[in-house]
């Protein structure tokens, strides 16, 4: 998405956002290519990058994708509880299990993920950035 952000704000208002032109792909390949970059460097260069990425999850993905479905769905549809047939008192009963279940995952996940993180500066399991250290930890 960065790439594409970027391609299309250099690009805006040419001929070469949408035609098959050298500067059109080297913007695109140029684009890739530096958020990769920087991307890759980021990624390795903060310690603890893969907990840090596991708070995010634990954070937004119930967020952005369980917890608000299940209650536009029981939003739009809670009308017919009484009337509804089964099924769509099972769907609102599935909704509501959805939602209960993405509440489960932002918090407990939530609290695993920021306990991997206090546990790994605790032991000192973190290192320097761009540390030469031994972290296969087969040592």
């Amino acid at each position: 998405m960065a790439a594409k952000y970027i391609f299309v704000r250099m690009l805006r208002g040419t001929r070469h956002i949408s035609s098959n032109t050298a500067r059109h792909w080297a913007t695109w390949i140029g684009s890739i290519l530096g958020v990769t970059s920087i991307a890759y460097l980021v990624s390795s260069g903060i310690p603890i990058f893969s907990s840090l990425a596991s708070l995010i999850g634990a954070f937004f993905g119930p967020i952005v994708s369980l917890l608000p479905i299940s209650l536009m769905w029981i939003r739009e549809n809670y009308h017919m509880r009484a009337t509804g047939s089964f099924s769509t008192r099972f769907q609102l009963g599935w909704a509501a299990m959805i939602f209960v279940f993405g509440s489960f995952i932002l918090v407990a996940g939530t609290y695993g993920a920021i306990s991997d993180i206090k546990a790994a500066f605790d032991v000192g399991l973190t290192s320097k950035p761009w540390g030469c250290g031994d972290n296969s930890n087969s040592v």
